[in-house]
Parts: C-alpha cells; sequence; structure tokens
C-alpha cells in the first residue's frame, strides 16, 4: 500500500513537472503587414505542425497558434495596412492574448517600395535597422494613401530621423531562411510563374524606412535614400537641428559604425519593431519590394502580389523554423530583450 502511494505521489509529481515544461514555452510571433504572405505561410505551416489553434481578438484580429515542439509554439497574424495600424497591431497582441501567448521573440514582414538602386523588384531586404518619420517626401506624379497631407522638401524642414536596430541573431536566421526557400521547389514554380528574369537576391544590412507617405520619382527617391541612410558623417545641415546630436544618439540599439544604405520603403515595419521594442522583444524583419516606389507603384503591386506571397510565405517558413530549431536544440534563448546564442560548455 505505502509503495502505491509512493508510486501515485511520483506520477503526480512528474506529471505537473510535465506540465510545467510543456507550457513554459518561448512563444514567437510573427506579423505580416501583407496578408498573402501570411496565407502562404500558414499554409506551409500547416503543412509541416498540423492545424492551428485559433483566437479571435479584438478589432477584427486574428492569430493562428501552433505548438511546435516542447520549447517553442508560434503565433501569426496580420498587421494590416498603415502606420496606425502597424502600431495598433503589436499592441493588442499584449492587451488581447493569454499570458501563455505573448512575444518572446518576434519577426515581421511584407511588401514595400524600392529604394536602394541596385535592387530588383521581389529582392529580399534583411535590415540592420529601421527608420521612423512622420514626413515623408510626394511627388505630383505619384499616389499617397488615405488624406495624407503633402510634404514638400524644397520648402519644409526635415526633422532628423531616429533609427530602430533590429536584432541581429533573429536577423540571422531569417536571412538563412530565404537561402533555403530559394532551393524549394514549390517557390522554384511559383517563381516561374511570374516571368522575372532573374533569381531574388538578398540585401544585409540595410535600413529599412516607415512613413505615411510614398516617394514617386527618381529625384525624390534619391532625397529619401540621402535623408534615411546612417553614415557615422552624416551632414546635419540637411535637417532641422535641434540642440547638439550625432548619428550614435538617434540609433536604439547598438551601432557598429558603419554606413548602411536605404532598402525600402513602407508604412508599417518602423512602428512595429518600435512597439515590440517597447516591450522588450527582440524583432527581426524581412521585407520585398514589390514595386519600384514611383508612380507606376500601384499597377506593380497588382502585377507581382502572387510572386510577393510566394517570396515572403517561404522566406518566412524557412527563417521561423530555424529560429524553432534553435530554440528547441537549447541554443536560441532571451536575454534582457535580446535573442542570444548559447555557448556550449565542458
Amino acid at each position: 500500500m505505502q509503495k502505491k502511494v509512493l508510486v501515485a505521489a511520483l506520477v503526480l509529481i512528474l506529471g505537473l513537472t510535465f506540465v510545467g515544461v510543456a507550457e513554459d514555452k518561448i512563444v514567437i510571433h510573427h506579423t505580416g503587414a501583407f496578408s498573402g504572405e501570411v496565407a502562404q505561410l500558414n499554409e506551409l505551416l500547416m503543412e509541416e505542425y498540423g492545424s492551428p489553434s485559433t483566437i479571435h481578438g479584438k478589432m477584427g484580429r486574428v492569430y493562428n497558434i501552433w505548438e511546435t515542439g516542447n520549447r517553442t509554439r508560434l503565433v501569426s497574424s496580420t498587421t494590416k495596412v498603415s502606420m496606425p495600424n502597424a502600431v495598433l497591431s503589436p499592441a493588442l497582441i499584449f492587451e488581447t492574448l493569454p499570458e501563455k501567448y505573448e512575444p518572446d521573440l518576434a519577426t515581421h514582414g511584407g511588401i514595400c517600395g524600392a529604394v536602394l538602386q541596385e535592387s530588383k523588384i521581389m529582392d529580399v531586404y534583411a535590415p540592420y535597422a529601421v527608420a521612423f518619420s512622420g514626413q515623408g517626401l510626394y511627388g505630383p506624379e505619384g499616389f499617397k494613401p488615405g488624406t495624407t497631407s503633402t510634404w514638400d522638401p524644397a520648402s519644409d524642414d526635415f526633422v532628423e530621423p531616429v533609427w530602430l536596430r533590429t536584432d541581429p541573431v533573429l536577423t540571422e536566421l531569417l536571412a538563412d531562411g530565404f537561402k533555403s526557400a530559394k532551393n524549394d521547389s514549390g517557390f522554384k514554380n511559383l517563381w516561374e510563374e511570374s516571368t522575372l528574369p532573374y533569381e531574388p537576391t538578398l540585401h544585409r544590412g540595410v535600413v529599412q524606412v516607415s512613413s505615411s507617405y510614398f516617394v514617386a520619382n527618381d529625384e525624390l527617391n534619391a532625397r529619401w535614400a540621402e535623408l534615411f541612410r546612417i553614415d557615422p558623417e552624416l551632414d546635419k545641415d540637411k535637417y532641422n537641428v535641434r540642440g547638439d546630436w550625432s548619428v550614435k544618439d538617434k540609433i536604439w540599439g547598438t551601432y557598429d559604425g558603419e554606413v548602411h544604405e536605404v532598402g525600402g520603403l513602407d508604412m508599417e515595419t518602423a512602428a512595429v519593431v518600435w512597439t515590440f521594442k517597447q516591450n522588450e522583444v527582440p524583432v527581426a524583419v524581412l521585407r520585398y519590394p514589390s514595386d519600384k516606389a514611383r508612380s507606376e507603384a500601384e499597377v506593380q503591386i497588382e502585377e507581382f502580389g502572387q510572386t510577393a506571397a510566394a517570396v515572403g510565405g517561404y522566406s518566412f517558413f524557412y527563417g521561423l523554423r530555424n529560429i524553432i530549431e534553435s530554440v528547441e536544440e537549447g541554443e536560441l534563448t532571451v536575454k534582457d530583450g535580446k535573442a542570444v546564442i548559447e555557448e556550449e560548455t565542458g
């Protein structure tokens, strides 16, 4: 009788321990500003991890949840388009979801306009940093979202920008995922349907810029690239300088002292990164240009929508799988708001 009691107690203890371990998971949350990317990603995740559970949150947000291993849980959602939505969506994650679904790590993606001269439509940017601006550049032959008023760079002052660092460890894992995506037969088939006469290229170390404005021609595009590049020798006379400051002062995160050119332009990335960093959640980004950020952007976005879904969906599938496997193998953890690869000892 005493042996049975001891066995029962041991089973109970082990059971409680197992439950505790099972619930003590690192939660990875992916947010996509482009619904096509999220749909393609979810399809691939279902093939790999089965059907997700779903939570319907506030203001139409839907969260798909996968139990991806003993140590990891993955949540996928859409931010919706625009800078205000990009701030709101991550905030709603913390407001709406139960604590066990709140993110420890985050990734973000979506389409954008190409600013980097050497980049092509459907290349991929893995940003070193993102830039946040409430101002922007807009040309008469272009277009602007909603009822946003225009800003004339010839007559108005430009307030110095603020840059936010992305997490370097997560960025590297996502970048490696893009390489794997290019070798996937499913991705190759979808890419061939685009009839684009080249393979997509990964651009590392760039700055991804977010604003409520679009650019519309070569001149304004070049001006945008000039204003938002990170350069230790940056000419502050281009800005409305408020007090003494340096580039290092305007970067949230560690700065390597190097020049980082502008990659792409979108409306959401900086707001998403800012919100997650406010909550000490490491975040990495991949953005892929569906257009050349010129007056023909609307046509190009529609033309390459399916290809964009493939680029984003497959890249994040393999990138997220890299992150999941790294956590499951006990290599990747989170410390002080940063993703850290633990070095083996012994």
